[in-house]
C-alpha cells in the first residue's frame, strides 16, 4: 500500500494581501509545532546557489526547474516529518506596466498542494497594508489596479485547481476576523487529514447514521434511503442558495462542469464554498430563505408520513446538498425528528459513493432491507446496491437528462433490472420508456403492493385462431404441444419483443452486403424458464423466437440457483395456465430473495382474470412491492382448475390415464 500524499497547504494572494502576517502571527501561534511553515521565496533561495539575486537572473525555463525543486523539497520534508506544510507563495506577479501578469507557478505546485487559501481583502485594505509595511519594497498600485490583479489571479487559480483537482478557498478578511479564519483553517486541516482518503468521509457518514439508529426502535428492519434535490421536491437547493449572491450564481455549475466533475473532491470543494464564500450569519439566513421556498412533492410527503407510522420501517435522507436546508424543509412538513438527514455540513460532504456506502452499511451491519430513491446518475451506485430502488422522474424541465439517457441506452440498466422502478412526480408527467423502467406509485411502495401489468390478446383474431386447438379436447400429445409452441412464438414476437425492446445487429444480405437486422434487446443475456411440465412446449416457442437466450427447466423455485442465473438481465417464466398465481408467486419471491438483478416477465397461455386483477391473488402472494408484467394469449373468468383428463399437463403429454 502506497504512503499517503503529505498535506501541503498554500497561502496565496496578491502582494500586500497579508500572507506573511497570517502565517507568522496567526497560524504559527495557533498550530505551533503541528505544522511546518515555509516562505516560498526563502525555500527557492535555499535550493539555488546564489540565492534569490542569482535566481532572478535565470531564464524563465530555468526558473521553473528551481521552483519545482523548491516545492518538492517542501513535500519531502512534510512526508518525512508526517506534518502538515503551510507555504506562502505567489501565483502571479504583475506591476500592471506589462499587458499581462507573469505566471510564477509550476505543474509541480499543483501536484503537491492539497489545498490553497487565497487571501482576498479589499483593495483599500491591501493598499493600506502595502503603505504601512516598510519591510518590503513593493510597487505601489492603485485600488483599481489591485482589484484587476486579484480578479485575474483568482480566476487563474480557480481554473488550475479545477484542472489538477486541488481544493481552494477564498478568504475575505473583511468578512472574517482572525478567529474565524483560524476556525475555518482548523476545520479544513482536520478534514484534510481525516478525509485524505474517501474512507474517512464514509466513516463520518456511517457514524452519524449509527448514532441515529441506536436511538430508534430496534424493530426497524427496513430502511428507505432518499436523495434530496429533485427527489423529495422539484427543486435544486444548491442552485437556489447561490442565486442569493450576485456574481456567484453559477459557482456550482462551473465546478461540476470542470475536470472535477462530480467526484468526492468536487463535493469537498462545494462544501468549502459554503464555508468561505459567505459568512455564517449569511449562510443560516439564506438556508432559511431557501427552505421556505421548498415544498415537498405532496405524494412524497404522504409517502414519508406513511413510512414513519410503520413500526418496522424507517427513512433517512442522504443528500449531496446542505443538511441544514433539508432539515428545515422536513421540519415544515412535520417530519423532522422522524427522518434523519445526512448531508453537507461544516466541512463534511456527501458524494454519490457516500450514498452507496450508507446502503451497504445498512444491509451488512444492520441486516436491513433497503429501498433507495433518487433521480440522477449520482444515485445510480446506491440504486444498484439497494434491495429495491425507485427513480423519481420529474417534469421534463427539471428531470436529469443524463439519467434519462443513461437508463434508456444499451447497458444502462445493468444492476437495476427487476428491482428498480420509476415514479413520475407529478403523476401526470411523461414517464421514461416503460421497457427502461417499469412504472409504479409511491403508495404501492409504502403499502407494499404489487402492480400486475397484463398484456393479452384475448380479442385479437390471431388469438382466436391460436387458442382453438389448445381448447379442443380432441387435440392432445404432440399436436397440442405444437399448438402451445405456436402460442409461445406468437406471444414472444408480438408482446415480449415490444415490452423488452429490440436491438440492431449486422446480418449478411442476399446481395452480398451487410444490412441491419433486429433481435430481442439483451437476447444473449436472457433466460427462458418453463415451469415444468406444462410450460415447456410454450417455452420452446419463445425460444424459437429468441434463439440466443438460454433455457433452464425448473420444477420448483429451488431449481433456480444464483450460479445458473449469473449475468442474466431478463428472466422469462413460462407456464401454460395461471389460476391463482401461487406457483408464479413462489418463483418470483424466490428470485427476489436471491437478490437477482434481472427483470422478470411471465408468459402464459391462459390467465384467470381475478388472479391478475388489482389486489388479486397473484399480487397478494408476492412479497414486498414491485411491478410484474404478465403476457397471455387470453384471460378467462373461468375459475375451473383442471385435473386428470382436463389437466393441461396431462393432455400435453398423454398422461391422463395416470390420474
Amino acid at each position: 500500500m502506497s504512503e499517503p500524499k503529505p498535506i501541503v497547504v498554500g497561502i496565496y494572494g496578491v502582494p500586500g494581501a497579508g500572507k506573511t502576517y497570517l502565517m507568522n502571527h496567526v497560524l504559527k501561534q495557533a498550530f505551533g509545532a503541528q505544522c511546518l511553515y515555509y516562505d516560498g521565496s526563502d525555500v527557492i533561495a535555499e535550493v539555488f546557489d546564489g540565492g534569490l539575486y542569482a535566481f532572478h537572473q535565470l531564464s524563465p525555463n530555468e526558473k521553473v526547474v528551481v521552483r519545482e525543486q523548491a516545492i518538492r523539497r517542501i513535500q519531502d520534508q512534510c512526508r518525512k516529518s508526517r506534518k502538515v506544510g503551510i507555504v506562502t507563495g505567489h501565483l502571479t506577479l504583475w506591476d500592471l506596466k506589462s499587458p499581462k501578469p507573469e505566471y510564477v507557478f509550476t505543474d509541480a505546485d499543483f501536484e503537491v498542494y492539497s489545498c490553497i487559501f487565497y487571501l482576498d481583502p479589499s483593495p483599500a485594505t491591501i493598499l493600506r497594508q502595502v503603505i504601512d509595511d516598510m519591510s518590503k519594497n513593493r510597487h505601489l498600485l492603485s485600488e483599481a489596479g489591485i482589484q484587476k490583479h486579484k480578479e485575474v489571479e483568482y480566476a487563474k487559480l480557480q481554473e488550475l485547481c479545477y484542472e489538477y483537482g486541488v481544493l481552494q478557498a477564498r478568504i475575505n478578511q473583511g468578512a472574517m476576523n482572525e478567529l474565524q479564519i483560524l476556525q475555518t483553517m482548523d476545520i479544513l486541516l482536520q478534514n484534510l487529514q481525516s478525509l485524505q482518503t474517501e474512507e474517512g468521509c464514509f466513516e463520518k457518514a456511517r457514524h452519524r447514521l449509527d448514532e441515529n439508529l441506536s436511538a430508534r426502535n430496534p424493530q426497524v428492519k427496513n430502511m428507505v434511503v432518499i436523495d434530496g434535490d429533485k427527489t423529495l421536491a422539484p427543486y435544486d437547493s444548491g442552485e437556489m442558495f447561490w442565486q442569493h449572491f450576485p456574481g456567484r450564481e453559477s459557482i456550482l455549475k462551473k465546478l461540476f462542469s470542470s475536470n472535477m466533475r462530480y467526484s468526492s473532491k468536487a463535493w469537498h470543494q462545494a462544501s468549502l464554498y459554503y464555508q468561505t464564500e459567505v459568512s455564517r450569519d449569511e449562510f443560516e439566513q439564506v438556508c432559511g430563505a431557501v427552505a421556505d421556498k421548498i415544498s415537498l412533492y405532496p405524494q412524497m410527503e404522504s409517502f414519508l408520513k406513511e413510512i414513519i407510522s410503520s413500526w418496522d420501517t424507517g427513512a433517512v435522507v442522504v443528500t449531496c446538498g446542505l443538511r441544514y436546508i433539508w432539515e428545515k424543509v422536513l421540519e415544515k412538513a412535520g417530519l423532522f425528528g422522524h427522518v434523519q438527514v445526512i448531508g453537507a455540513d461544516n466541512g463534511y460532504f456527501v458524494s454519490g459513493e457516500t450514498k452507496s456506502i450508507i446502503v451497504q452499511h445498512l444491509k451488512r451491519n444492520h441486516n436491513m432491507k433497503v429501498c433507495a430513491i433518487g433521480d440522477s446518475k449520482l444515485d445510480l451506485a446506491m440504486l444498484k446496491e439497494a434491495d429495491s430502488g425507485i427513480v423519481i422522474v420529474g417534469s421534463p424541465t427539471i428531470r436529469s437528462k443524463s439519467m434519462s439517457e443513461h437508463l434508456c441506452c444499451s447497458g444502462g440498466m445493468e444492476g437495476l433490472y427487476g428491482k428498480t422502478y420509476q415514479v413520475t412526480l407529478p403523476p401526470q408527467v411523461t414517464p421514461l420508456r416503460q421497457n427502461a423502467l417499469p412504472r409504479i406509485t409511491l403508495e404501492a411502495v409504502s403499502k407494499q403492493k404489487w402492480c400486475i401489468n397484463l398484456h393479452h390478446a384475448t380479442n385479437k383474431t390471431a388469438a382466436k385462431l391460436l387458442m382453438t386447438p389448445t381448447r379442443d379436447a380432441n387435440v392432445t400429445g404432440r399436436a397440442l404441444q405444437e399448438a402451445h409452441r405456436q402460442v409461445g412464438h406468437y406471444l414472444a414476437i408480438e408482446y415480449l419483443a415490444d415490452l423488452i425492446g429490440i436491438e440492431p445487429f449486422d446480418i449478411p444480405h442476399v446481395q452480398n452486403n451487410m444490412v441491419s437486422g433486429n433481435r430481442l434487446a439483451g437476447e444473449a443475456r436472457t433466460i427462458i424458464v418453463p415451469l415444468m411440465r406444462g410450460g415447456e412446449p410454450m417455452a420452446f416457442g419463445v425460444h424459437d423466437a429468441f434463439p440466443l437466450a438460454s433455457f433452464l427447466h425448473a420444477s420448483s423455485p429451488e431449481d433456480l440457483k444464483p450460479e445458473k442465473l449469473k449475468d442474466r438481465e431478463t428472466i422469462i417464466l413460462v407456464d401454460s395456465v395461471i389460476n391463482s398465481g401461487k406457483s408464479i408467486a413462489e418463483f418470483v419471491n424466490h428470485l427476489r430473495q436471491l437478490r437477482i438483478a434481472a427483470r422478470i416477465v411471465v408468459v402464459a397461455g391462459v390467465v384467470q382474470q381475478e388472479s391478475v386483477a388489482e389486489n388479486g391473488t397473484l399480487a397478494k402472494a408476492l412479497n414486498g412491492f414491485g411491478v410484474l408484467d404478465v403476457i397471455a394469449l387470453r384471460q378467462s373468468v373461468n375459475k375451473y382448475t383442471g385435473a386428470g383428463g382436463t389437466d393441461t399437463g396431462n393432455r400435453l403429454f398423454n398422461t391422463t390415464h395416470l390420474e
